[in-house]
């Protein structure tokens, strides 16, 4: 059966696409097109979600971290020592991406 010629019905069947109505085919189009958006931003939204769990482990690890010190004060150390390592992490990364871009560039 060519898919072409022939569209699926409510009921499971197949309708010849010429027996069916212009506005009926429209509406079709227009679902499809709606489902398909909906599902894009369903994908998205899955990735948001995970970021966001992401984040807040992340953050969570951190805390747990900073609270295996004791004193105030080592505390107050280990965040600074553990700030200036994330602001390295940050530049490298940032460096790289721009390396790669203009690589990318330099290639096209």
């Amino acid at each position: 059966m060519n898919e072409k010629e022939y569209m699926k019905n409510a009921r499971g069947g197949y309708d010849p696409i010429s027996m069916i109505k212009p506005i009926d085919l429209a509406r079709d189009s227009l679902v499809k097109e709606i489902v398909e958006k909906s599902q894009e931003m369903s994908r998205q939204i899955a990735a948001l979600k995970k970021g966001f769990f992401d984040d807040i482990a992340a953050f969570d690890a951190i805390d747990e971290y900073l609270r295996s010190f004791g004193e105030v004060t080592d505390r107050l150390t280990a965040a600074c020592n553990l700030s200036f390592k994330l602001r390295e992490a940050v530049n490298y990364y940032t460096e790289l991406d721009m390396l790669q871009s203009e690589q990318a560039e330099m290639a096209q």
